[in-house]
């Protein structure tokens, strides 16, 4: 099969030059698509040089920037890079991984089964000057919401596939429609496209023998917006995610009663993060519902069910 790799890029001037080394030896990938997020720093420049070495290397590898006019997010970020994509799969990297060498000869066999979607890599992460795996996603529906978490590393089952580690079959992308743009400028659009994958009906696979290495340092998130805003932006997204994608009906009424409950208790300890949070997906109601209701019509599975794959 065909293998495109896509990086989205904002402002990854400390790590861009050495994915894309890392990446240039690999055999099997037939292309890198690099988008970038209107950066402020000097990445672009970064980019460009290392494209310009592809004559010296000999590269068989075509290296490809395309440059938003504007900030738009992860999620337009993504979508663009998979639709100027040509494999048959695409491999999402942040800028701040690196793949071991023989990561796609462990990932790719799983695509023999035409019902994989993804394939989520083992993440290995410093933190604390510790290295924790991480890669595989669980998740339970309680007091309201989705509930997600890190799940144990030799299970093969997942609830997510993470759009920093993981690896997509590109028809199945486009028959799902890709991420979700309304969670742009970040958080919850790789919970979705996978949650949505699931309902629908197709397998989502964690494979802890394709191995990334995650250089986690200070996000560009954190660098880029302060703390309300990443609260905010959070709260919103977690929200709309039930108002996207939960049809049972006990989860729905559920939902409605905690939502109440977090909403009065936000009011009364001052929480502006929630508040705006909750405002700013009701501004955006119309366009769930439109997205609700074209997405539904692929669902195949009862929420539980799909809950019950990731265990």
């Amino acid at each position: 099969m065909t293998v495109s790799i896509v990086i989205p890029n904002y402002n990854g001037a400390d790590f861009i030059a050495k994915i894309i080394a890392v990446i240039r030896p690999i055999k099997g990938i037939d292309e890198i698509i690099i988008i970038d997020d209107c950066s402020t720093d000097n990445s672009v420049k970064i980019i460009k040089k290392e494209i310009s070495k592809t004559k010296i290397y000999s590269d068989k590898t075509k290296i490809k920037l395309f440059q938003n006019e504007k900030n738009y997010g992860f999620s337009t970020s993504v979508n663009k890079g998979v639709k100027y994509s040509t494999g048959e799969l695409i491999v999402l990297l942040n800028t701040d991984t690196e793949p071991k060498s023989d990561f796609l000869s462990f990932a790719e066999p799983v695509f023999k089964d035409p019902s994989v979607f993804a394939v989520g890599m083992l993440q290995q992460c410093r933190e604390n000057g510790t290295i924790i795996n991480r890669g595989r996603g669980v998740g339970f529906f309680r007091k309201g919401f989705l509930m997600h978490e890190r799940g144990d590393t030799d299970k093969k089952n997942t609830l997510w596939v993470s759009c920093g580690a993981g690896i997509f079959r590109k028809d199945l992308w486009n028959k799902l429609g890709g991420l979700n743009e309304l969670y742009n400028p970040f958080y919850w659009e790789d919970i979705d496209l996978s949650y949505r994958a699931l309902i629908s009906g197709y397998r989502l696979v964690f494979e802890p023998k394709s191995i990334v290495k995650h250089n986690q340092k200070n996000s560009s998130i954190r660098t880029a917006y302060d703390a309300m805003k990443i609260k905010r932006v959070s709260y919103r997204n977690q929200i709309m995610f039930v108002w996207l994608n939960i049809t049972d009906q006990f989860y729905l009424f559920n939902h409605l009663i905690y939502l109440s409950f977090y909403f009065l208790k936000a009011i009364l300890s001052m929480n502006k993060a929630f508040i705006l949070g909750f405002f700013d997906a009701f501004l955006l109601i119309h366009k769930i519902f439109l997205c609700r209701r074209i997405n539904s019509r692929n669902f195949r599975l009862s929420d539980k069910e799909a809950l019950r794959m990731s265990m």
